[in-house]
């Protein structure tokens, strides 16, 4: 009885094994053919806000690029120029307009790091060619590397852009003083029909004489002597009268610069005058009504030089005042 109750026992564990068995087979070859037939997921790709804020059109990528331009004005006008260039180069992700270019390539400009300059310049340029501080940059970089011919066109929009601004047709005269004479002229002129500026005056009396134009050279020396007393300026004017040889004017000139001029450079003057006018003939001296004075005056100064004294007295041999001559001997 004992062993038949051992063998059912037996048999009982080994049936519910194979139901266990049975049971997992199945599960096993369920999930094997739902894997099969169930269709894969796609990852969808989600826009995070840092990727959203690098967006050029919204409103919160302007703040940013704003809040960095700020900061890197504020480290420019410290002229700390380099850390500025950190700030408008972050400002630079978030927008790339003409402002921010501008103001990268004129912070390399005032470290003297001409090329990157003119690379942040010209890329400005191209976005803006009508904006002013931008073409102004753009010709100073280009000046710093000799580069005048592309800097004369960039004045010459200037002046296109704003033809009534001095400044600009001043840069552009100084720019042209030599290449071309006459589009240098007529620019002091413009700037004169507005102003009277000294400056321009003077640069225009050069540009007349590189233009061999020597009439309307001491008629512009003439006007700049009306407005500056300035000694210089006089002693030029009196050279200029002996080149065109205008030799009563030089003699009026002079008396006003007895008392004024410094003597050195006055004697020096009168050595050149003497110089001219003794290679003129008698007949030109004699019609020098002013001539005569002159020597009076010279004979009664101090003047230690041999030369001096003997110019002087040919002058006053010549002119048939023997006893005047005999003053300087």
């Amino acid at each position: 009885m004992e062993c038949y109750l051992r063998i059912r026992h037996t048999m009982q564990i080994s049936s519910t094994y194979i139901r266990l068995l049975q049971f997992l087979c199945i599960m096993l070859i369920g999930s094997g053919f739902e894997a099969c037939t169930t269709t894969p997921s796609i990852t969808r790709r989600v826009i995070t806000p840092r990727q959203f804020s690098f967006q050029p059109d919204s409103s919160l990528a302007f703040k940013r690029a704003k809040d960095f331009m700020i900061r890197g004005s504020v480290l420019q006008m410290q002229e700390l120029y380099a850390e500025a260039i950190l700030e408008y180069q972050l400002a630079l992700r978030y927008d790339s307009s003409e402002v921010i270019l501008y103001a990268i390539g004129k912070s390399y400009a005032r470290l003297n790091k001409n090329e990157l300059a003119l690379e942040y310049a010209r890329a400005a340029y191209r976005k803006d060619s009508s904006s002013v501080p931008t073409i102004l940059l753009l010709a100073e970089v280009l000046e710093k590397m000799d580069e005048s011919e592309e800097e004369i066109a960039l004045y010459e929009r200037l002046v296109e852009l704003e033809p009534w601004n001095t400044e600009h047709k001043f840069g552009l005269a100084q720019l042209t003083h030599y290449k071309d004479p006459e589009r240098s002229i007529e620019l002091y002129r413009q700037i004169l029909n507005v102003e009277e500026d000294e400056a321009t005056m003077w640069f225009l009396a050069q540009a007349y004489r590189n233009a061999r134009n020597y009439d309307m050279y001491v008629t512009t020396l003439e006007r700049l002597y009306s407005v500056t007393s300035d000694s210089r300026v006089s002693n030029i004017l009196v050279q200029a009268y002996l080149r065109r040889k205008t030799f009563e004017p030089a003699l009026t000139l002079l008396q006003k610069l007895e008392v004024t001029d410094d003597q050195d450079s006055y004697h020096e003057l009168c050595m050149s005058l003497a110089e001219e006018l003794l290679d003129q003939e008698d007949s030109t001296l004699s019609h020098l009504a002013s001539l005569h004075d002159h020597l009076l005056r010279i004979s009664e100064q101090q003047n230690s030089s041999s030369q001096f004294q003997y110019m002087h007295g040919m002058l006053a041999y010549r002119t048939g005042d023997s006893l005047l001559a005999a003053t300087f001997f």
